[in-house]
C-alpha cells in the first residue's frame, strides 16, 4: 500500500509501519478489530451489542506518563476496568494507534472528524463520552466496508485522512506490536 495525502497534503504514515514518539501526553486513537458477536456490559452504559468488524475509540492522554502510560495500558487485555474502552478491550483485538502530542485536545475534534466518515456508525451513545457533550468516542465500521482486506485498508486509510487533517503538526502512528512493546521500552 502506498503512502497518501491528506487535505493540508502531510503525507499519512503507510499501513504496517509505525511513525512517532509517545513520549508526551497527547491525543490518541485505537483501531480495534472484533471478530465474534455479543455483548459487553460497560458499566453505568449498560450492555453494548459488539457485531465482527473494525472499531475505533477515540480518547486524550494528558496526565502522568502521557500517551507512553495511556497506550500500553490499553495494549494489555487484562487490567481493572477503569474507563468504559477497558470493558470492551477484551472482546477486540487491537490493529493500530494514531496520536497527537500537540498540547492541544483534540479528542472531541477527532470524535467529530471520524463520525463525518461516511462508513462510520454509533454503536454506543455515551461512550467514552461521559465528560463531554460528543455523542460517542466509540465508532464501527460496517461489515461491507470493514469485513474483507481492502474494506478494511479502507476503513483505516479514511480514519488516517480524517484524524491527519485535523491532527496538527505532531501527528503519529504506531501499529499493534509496538503498542504492545511500549511497557517493555520504558525509561
Amino acid at each position: 500500500m502506498t503512502t497518501g495525502t491528506n487535505q493540508d497534503r502531510r503525507p499519512l504514515p503507510p499501513a504496517g509501519t509505525g511513525t512517532g514518539r509517545v513520549d508526551a501526553p497527547g491525543t490518541y486513537a485505537l483501531m480495534l478489530r472484533c471478530r465474534q458477536s455479543g455483548t459487553v456490559s460497560v458499566g453505568s452504559l449498560g450492555r453494548l451489542s459488539i457485531e465482527p468488524g473494525t472499531y475505533l475509540y477515540v480518547g486524550s492522554a494528558f496526565g502522568p506518563g502521557g500517551l507512553r502510560a495511556r497506550l500500553s495500558r490499553h495494549a494489555a487485555r487484562t487490567k481493572l476496568k477503569r474507563w468504559h474502552i477497558d470493558y470492551l478491550r477484551p472482546r477486540t483485538s487491537l490493529v493500530c494507534a494514531w496520536f497527537s502530542t500537540s498540547p492541544e485536545r483534540l479528542e472531541h475534534e477527532w470524535a467529530a472528524s471520524v463520525r463525518a466518515v461516511s462508513s462510520a456508525r454509533i454503536p454506543q451513545p455515551g461512550f467514552g463520552a461521559s465528560d463531554c457533550t460528543c455523542s460517542s468516542h466509540l465508532f464501527r465500521f460496517s461489515d461491507s466496508d470493514s469485513d474483507s482486506e481492502s474494506g478494511f485498508d479502507s476503513s483505516r486509510r479514511s480514519v488516517a485522512e480524517a484524524l491527519a487533517a485535523s491532527g496538527g503538526d505532531s501527528f503519529g502512528w504506531l501499529e499493534a506490536g509496538r503498542l504492545r512493546g511500549l511497557t517493555r521500552r520504558r525509561r
